[in-house]
This record gives C-alpha cells, structure tokens and sequence, in this order.
C-alpha cells in the first residue's frame, strides 16, 4: 500500500513539470524608430556657379553652372542600386564605378553617357553612405564640353563630404 501511495504521489509531482507555454505580447502602439537628421553635404562649387536655381525637401537642391549643372540630394540608405538609379537613370550593374570606405563613410564614385535633348551628355556621381542616408551629388554636362570641364569636375568630386556635426 505504501509503494503505491509512493508511485501516486510521484505521478502528481511530476505531472506539473511540464514547461508554461509560451505566448506572444501583443500591443496595438507600434514602435517606430526614429530616424537621425540626415548631414549636411560639403562641396566647392566654382565661382561661376549660380544659387540654387531648385530645391525641394525631396528632390535636394540643382545649381547651373557653366555649362554643366550639379544636383545634390539626400536619400534613405539601403538600396544602393535604387539611388544609382534616381541619380543617374542606371543601376548598380550597368555602372561600374569605384567604392572604398573612409572615416565609417562608404563613398562610390562613377561615370555614365546618356542621349539628351540637345545632343550627347557626360555625367559623374558620388554617393556617400552613412548607413542611414545616402547622399549624392551628380554633375552633368554636354559630352563635346566634357573634356574641358576634366579638372573642374574632379575638384567638385573630390570636395564632396560630410558635415558630421548633427
């Protein structure tokens, strides 16, 4: 009679070992991060630039030049071949551009040709990557001009940066 008191003791013990199960909490508030302001974007623009001809909170800003015009926009990061392509009308795989990373900042630079109204066009971007946005500045000019706006262009590329201070 003991043993089997013994066993029926042991049975119920045992029978609440099994683990809780697990459920999933459940709220009707969603949580949003929120996003850091984006930097400002840093670059010379020569003296014969005029003032931002257009800016737009989602189109960034265009300023005339001699010959040549320069857009700067700012972008969610992410998709790199989806910024390519609002640059420059191309995507990652039909550029090939150069990429290296400096200070935590990714940076890619490339060149492209495309058919214009009034004849041929040369452009050049640079994307830089923060990890949250990505920022472009895209020079573009006529193709006969190209060769002559070389140096100009590589010291508008070369300036571009980013002022960090946010």
């Amino acid at each position: 009679m003991k043993r089997i008191l013994l066993c029926l003791l042991c049975a119920c013990c045992l029978s609440g070992c099994k683990s809780p199960a697990a459920y999933e909490t459940m709220t009707d508030l969603y949580y949003i991060p929120e996003m850091p302001e984006p930097a400002q974007i840093t670059l010379w623009l020569p003296e014969t630039a005029a003032f931002s001809v257009l800016e737009n909170q989602e189109t960034g800003k265009l300023y005339l030049c001699d010959g040549y015009s320069v857009s700067v926009q700012t972008m969610a990061a992410g998709d790199l071949d989806a910024t390519l392509r609002a640059a420059t009308g191309y995507g990652q795989s039909q550029l090939h551009g150069i990429g290296w990373e400096r200070d935590g900042i990714a940076r890619y630079e490339c060149a492209w040709a495309s058919a214009g109204e009034s004849g041929d066009q040369i452009g050049r971007t640079v994307v830089l990557d923060d990890g949250t946005y990505h920022y472009t500045v895209s020079i573009m000019g006529q193709a006969d001009l190209a060769g002559a706006l070389t140096e100009t262009w590589a010291a508008i590329t070369d300036s571009v940066a980013l002022d960090i201070a946010r």
